[in-house]
This record gives structure tokens, C-alpha cells and sequence, in this order.
């Protein structure tokens, strides 16, 4: 037996102690809690799951991937269990299997709830007492009701969804199942947080934004695609614009964001001026069936030509690992732009809508600035990428012609380069590796 627990009274908050009680005590099977920026809804979920395992049941925790659970979920897990339940947790903890077995006999299973090829069908032959489901707003309902049949297990059947109150649209299966019926956690009930945090948003928020992101009210959905407007396109005289490229040089603050399609190639140059706190685009090329290392090379030629860029020093480049193309030879375009001293990241494939959203904001707060096309400069076509290349049917996002390449490679370019704290704002992602 664990001795010397801490009382959950002592764990949770007032407002997180009232979900619990409902979620234990009443009849209720399914409970979707919705809340703002680090109102301690996934600490909630952490510690129900921690009590259904102290008492033997079988559980699972889900998200849209396995490593989102364990880089928070189970941070959240290990730091309320008590130190000889953490140290037998850990050592019966099958990676393979995604399994944890605690002390009491209870198992806890992780699972991805990824629509890619239908990863939530790999729930089927299990069952469960309680499922932990954390930013429910990421699934699919397909993926939702597989979960439900999965809860069948004895004595008790109880799922706890949790998600953020702006990604939930009136569009959304989880407001058409829940609306009306859901339990709301606020920031402001949150007595972990510093209250000085608060209070900033609080005074650069009006009152209405202040509450949406505390948690009151559902997301708009996407509306328009790009709010793009006159403002967002600059022109620079020649003499502003060889100051700022010197100075952009200086700061080691250009980047190029990169989509390699099977047979599609595009790429688009950008730079962040950390006075004017604007990301500007600045160029853009394309190429279609044209060999990798050709492409590398007429690259590199072409941005030490045009914008008088040392690649190996003054460039950082991003791409989504999602493309598959390689060239004769079996190597991928990180290998060959790797071999020609481009510094390059790639990441896991990026959320379509949740990039989209990221990138509207930063348009309507101006902080992504186009440059004027000029007979030189090729930003005719990202322009008309934010125009045409998306269009939004039944709430998503859907790509429209071959300019989806050009809008592809900005959207990861913007989605690396701009860390979100919480809703409502973005910062700059100082952090960006060089």
C-alpha cells in the first residue's frame, strides 16, 4: 500500500475539486470540460487518471499523438503521484506496448487518436473504465466513437474530455455534442498562476477579449481564409531596402521556408526585423520535376546573387518532414541541402487549421508584411497565394491550385518562427535554433 498520500484536496483547486466530485459522483459518462490559457484542465485530467489507477480500473489517455501525452500529460502524472508509486510506475512502464501498470494493479494504456491512417483503430480489442482525452478539439468524432465502444470494461465506464474554448467552433462535433452541458474552468480561478500575468492581459485585452481568453464564449471558426490587406504590402525605396538587408544580414535573421512535394518544389525568403517586430516575405521560387541538387544549387547561386546572402551564415531554412521525395541516388533534399551547407529543420507534418488561425492573427496585428512585387522581386505569386491557394468549406481548411506549395512553405516558415504563449497573442520564437 502507498503510504503518506497527499490529500487531493491539497493537489487541486476549488473549481477542478467541483469537476471532480461530478465526474466520480454522479451518473454523468461523458464530461467535456472547456477552458482558457492554463486554467488546469490537463493537471485535472492528470490527477483523475492517477485515482482511477490507485483503484485498479483500466485507463487511457489519448491525444492526437503519443508524444504530446507524454511531454505533458504524464509530466503532470509523475508529479502527483507519490514518489514510491512514481519509481514503480517508471519501471513497469512497456514503451513498446505504450503500458504503464501501476502499484495497485491498475493499467494505464496512451494512445494516438490521429485521423492519419485512422491511427485511433488501433484502440479496437481493448477496454477501458476511464479515458482521458486532452485537446479533444484535435480529433475526429469517428475517432471519438471508437473510444466510446472501447468503454465496456467493469465496473464503470467514464470518459473526461478536455480542450480549449476557442477551438471549438459551433461547426465542431464537440459544441454540437456538448453544448450547453460542458464544465468551464477560467484562468482567473486558477490560484497556480501569477496573478501579475493575469493582470497584463487583462489591461491590453478589452474586457470581451480578456474573458475569451480566459475561457468564456466558443471559437468563430476560420471565416475568410487570409485577412489579407493593402497594409500587409510594403514598398521600400532601393537605399531603406540595402539597410535593412545589411542589417538583416547582421542580425543572422533571414529564413526560408521550404514544400518539397513528389514533384512540386517551392520555397520563400523572409527575414524578422526585431525593430519594426514584422516579419517581412521577401522572394519566392518554384520548380516542377526539376532534380534536387539542381534545385539546391540554383538556390544557393540565387540568394548570394539577388539578396547578397552567405547561405552557410546568414540563413536558417525550415521544411515539413512529410515530404517523401528523393532524388536517383535515395537521398532526401535535407541530405543534399545539408551537403551545400544549408542549416536546416525539419518537423512533423503541421496542422493545417491551427497554422492558419496562427497566420491570420499575425496578418490582422500586421506582423506579416509582404514586399511589393517588382520585375526582381517574385512576391506576385505568395500574394496570390494568401488570395487563392486555401478557401474554407464547412469550417476547413481545403487546398485549391499548385499555389498551395508557395502557401505550404510560408505557413511553415510563420508556424516555426512564431511561438504562441496562449490565445490571443504571438511572440517572436527567440529561441529559433542557428
Amino acid at each position: 500500500a502507498i503510504t503518506n498520500m497527499r490529500r487531493i484536496e491539497d493537489i487541486l483547486f476549488k473549481r477542478q475539486l467541483e469537476i471532480r466530485e461530478k465526474f466520480w459522483k454522479t451518473n454523468e459518462r461523458e464530461i467535456l470540460v472547456v477552458g482558457g490559457f492554463g486554467s488546469g484542465k490537463t493537471s485535472l485530467g492528470a490527477v483523475i487518471t492517477l485515482e482511477a489507477l490507485r483503484l485498479g480500473l483500466v485507463c487511457l489517455m489519448a491525444r492526437e499523438y503519443e508524444t504530446e501525452i507524454i511531454n505533458t500529460m504524464f509530466n503532470y502524472l509523475f508529479k502527483f503521484a507519490e514518489d514510491e508509486e512514481r519509481e514503480y510506475m517508471i519501471r513497469n512502464w512497456n514503451k513498446n506496448e505504450n503500458r504503464i501498470v501501476h502499484p495497485s494493479g491498475g493499467i494505464l494504456f496512451y494512445r494516438s487518436l490521429s485521423e492519419i491512417n485512422e491511427g485511433y483503430t488501433k484502440l479496437r480489442g481493448y477496454e477501458f473504465n476511464v479515458a482521458v482525452i486532452d485537446e479533444a478539439w484535435k480529433i475526429t468524432e469517428q475517432a471519438y466513437d471508437e473510444v466510446l465502444l472501447r468503454m465496456r470494461a467493469k465496473p464503470i465506464q467514464k470518459v473526461l474530455l478536455l480542450s480549449n474554448n476557442d477551438k471549438i467552433t459551433p461547426g465542431h462535433w464537440l459544441y454540437k455534442r456538448f453544448a450547453g452541458k460542458e464544465e468551464r474552468i477560467y484562468t482567473w480561478e486558477n490560484p497556480f498562476i501569477d496573478k501579475k500575468y493575469i493582470e497584463e492581459y487583462k489591461k491590453k485585452l478589452s474586457q470581451e477579449e480578456f474573458e475569451f481568453w480566459a475561457g468564456k464564449g466558443w471559437g468563430q471558426g476560420l471565416k475568410s481564409t487570409y485577412p489579407l490587406s493593402e497594409d500587409n504590402i510594403v514598398e521600400f525605396d532601393k537605399e531603406t531596402l540595402r539597410m535593412k538587408v545589411w542589417k538583416w544580414k547582421q542580425w543572422r535573421s533571414f529564413y526560408l521556408g521550404i514544400d518539397w512535394g513528389i514533384s512540386n518544389f517551392a520555397c520563400v525568403l523572409a527575414a524578422y526585423d526585431y525593430d519594426d517586430e514584422v516579419m517581412y516575405l521577401l522572394d519566392s521560387w518554384e520548380w516542377e520535376n526539376t532534380p534536387i541538387d539542381e534545385i539546391a544549387d540554383t538556390l544557393y547561386k540565387e540568394l548570394q546573387r539577388k539578396w547578397g546572402i552567405l547561405v552557410e551564415e546568414e540563413l536558417y531554412c525550415v521544411g515539413d518532414v512529410a515530404g517523401k521525395r528523393k532524388d536517383w541516388s535515395g537521398r532526401t533534399p535535407y541530405e543534399i541541402f545539408s551537403e551545400r551547407r544549408f542549416k536546416l529543420e525539419y518537423f512533423k507534418p503541421v496542422p493545417l487549421a491551427e497554422s492558419v488561425q496562427k497566420e491570420q492573427y499575425l496578418l490582422r496585428k500586421k506582423k506579416i508584411k509582404i514586399l511589393k512585387p517588382t520585375d526582381k522581386i517574385r512576391t506576385d505569386r505568395i500574394i496570390n497565394a494568401y488570395y487563392s491557394a486555401y478557401r474554407i468549406e464547412n469550417d476547413k481548411v481545403v487546398k485549391v491550385n499548385e499555389l498551395e506549395h508557395i502557401k505550404d512553405a510560408t505557413r511553415y516558415l510563420i508556424w516555426r518562427f512564431f511561438l504562441y504563449p496562449s490565445v490571443g497573442e504571438y511572440i517572436p520564437g527567440y529561441v529559433f535554433k542557428k
